[in-house]
């Protein structure tokens, strides 16, 4: 069997599309689409297709918001997979014996680096990595995360390598124990240089025409490296990267290895006693170290009704790694005797504290306006925030799924405007409370509009006073 493995999000699907097309249909054991209808081959599960239909009738039982929410995630998938996924049921579980696996000798499958882990190497004959800079992978996976609909800005994205260094580790592990005959290619290579590097997977696959008709687009590179952050993480992600490109994977194992610690911090989970609800190692860590963030966090318990002040901190008492707890961890009773939350900030100064950070990380995010090419308020960009909101508020009223988006561009158009005319941010601010109380079909969007035309155009417009 050839195998068409890589971290997901690194280019596995389309270089399916490639052996689909360089070999021929009969060859590729997976589907398009994941709820594309097809015949059985011997590596599917017999339940494949009755899982699938009965799927379906459930889904004809949905609400109307939940098919909207099932529709949005199939368009989603399309939007970002243009050329299919190309999976079947080895994909994520690997390939091991079941009846019929010995007639699929010369078929290619699509197994992801989790997947391949799991495989037995007997049946498995070569295999083409797909490698992909990891802030790319991580930029990619967490769009695909995000709900879809309108991009508001990058804040809602949350952007790790963790899965990469955990399934690159283990994909890079299977290739060095088996000695299963492999070749790298690396995502933006085949973008910039298809012929070429499709070349290359021919002369190792030894049939088929790969460069005469092929998919690869240059359009297909969406997701950029610039758009990650620099992280701890992250720069082991980036030595594994390298080592692999150069087929040593015992470096690889070893950057790993030495990142255990940062993928510890950054991928760490844990229930919060005090705020009442799962944390990230991250969060809990600037909750400890910076007041600002405990105090959020305490007006989140607050609100919730936790009795934080007789509640211990779980970074204390056994949840932060050891070099972040030089002093050495606290036993329950300690830990709530010495809460650290009881000299914060008051409530006021903690919210005013708050906004204040958040208006300077939207300022620091901001784009510049393709109406006045800066940063500065304008009638432009309010107009834009306005329009999508609107636009998203019909459709909420259709069944999808979209408040969280239709709030954020409300915020935006707010913030927007408040140095230029502070009563329509004002009524800005009271549409937004509507939309968080279900009731968008409230809005007077005329009168938002209207006065918002009513600005001047740009900055430079407006009069001194």
């Amino acid at each position: 069997m050839i195998v068409v493995s890589g971290c997901p999000r690194s280019g596995t699907s389309l270089m399916m599309d490639c052996h689909r097309i360089a070999l021929g249909d009969d060859r590729v054991l997976c589907r398009r689409q994941p709820w594309e209808e097809r015949k059985l081959t011997p590596g599917d599960s017999r339940w494949a297709n009755i899982l699938q239909y009965t799927l379906k009738k459930q889904q004809e039982r949905q609400s109307k918001q939940a098919k909207a929410q099932t529709r949005k995630r199939q368009d989603k998938a399309r939007r970002m997979n243009p050329k299919g996924f190309w999976e079947c049921e080895f994909t994520m579980q690997g390939v091991t014996w079941r009846k019929g696996v010995d007639k699929l000798a010369g078929k290619v499958c699509k197994i992801v680096s989790q997947g391949l882990r799991k495989s037995n190497p007997a049946y498995i004959d070569k295999v083409v990595y797909m490698l992909r800079d990891p802030r790319e992978v991580a930029v990619s996976q967490a769009d695909l995360n995000r709900s879809a609909g309108v991009d508001l800005d990058e804040a809602g994205k949350v952007i790790s390598p963790a899965m990469y260094v955990q399934v690159t580790r283990a994909a890079a592990r299977w290739l060095e124990m088996t000695g299963t005959p492999y070749i790298v290619v690396v995502y933006s290579d085949l973008l910039q240089h298809p012929d070429r590097e499709l070349a290359r997977v021919q002369e190792f696959i030894g049939e088929g025409d790969f460069v005469s008709s092929h998919p690869v687009e240059a359009g297909l590179y969406r997701s950029k490296a610039e758009d990650a952050p620099e992280t701890p993480l992250m720069t082991v992600a980036l030595e594994m990267f390298e080592a692999f490109k150069a087929d040593n994977l015992g470096a690889v194992v070893e950057a790993s290895d030495n990142g255990t610690k940062a993928a510890q911090k950054e991928a760490g989970n844990f229930f919060c006693f005090r705020l009442g609800r799962p944390t990230a190692y991250q969060e809990c860590e600037h909750c400890y170290k910076d007041p600002g963030t405990a105090a959020n966090f305490r007006l989140t318990a607050q609100a919730k009704g936790v009795d934080w002040e007789n509640e211990p901190c779980t970074f204390e008492i056994g949840g932060a790694i050891p070099e972040d707890m030089p002093e050495g961890y606290k036993t329950v009773s300690e830990s709530i005797a010495a809460n650290h939350w009881r000299d914060l900030l008051s409530n006021q100064e903690a919210r005013e504290e708050i906004n204040k950070r958040q208006r300077e990380r939207r300022d620091r995010q901001k784009k510049n306006c393709k109406g006045c090419g800066g940063r500065e308020p304008c009638r432009e960009c309010v107009e834009k925030h306005l329009g999508a909101a609107a636009v998203l508020c019909q459709e909420i009223g259709n069944g999808y799924d979209h408040k969280v988006l239709a709030i954020g561009h409300l915020s935006e158009a707010a913030d927007e405007i408040r140095a230029m005319d502070a009563s329509l941010a004002k009524l800005i601010r009271d549409a937004r409370k509507l939309v968080h109380q279900d009731r968008s079909d409230e809005i007077r969007w005329s009168v938002l509009f209207s006065r918002a035309d009513a600005l001047p155009s740009t900055p430079k417009e407006q009069s001194p006073e």
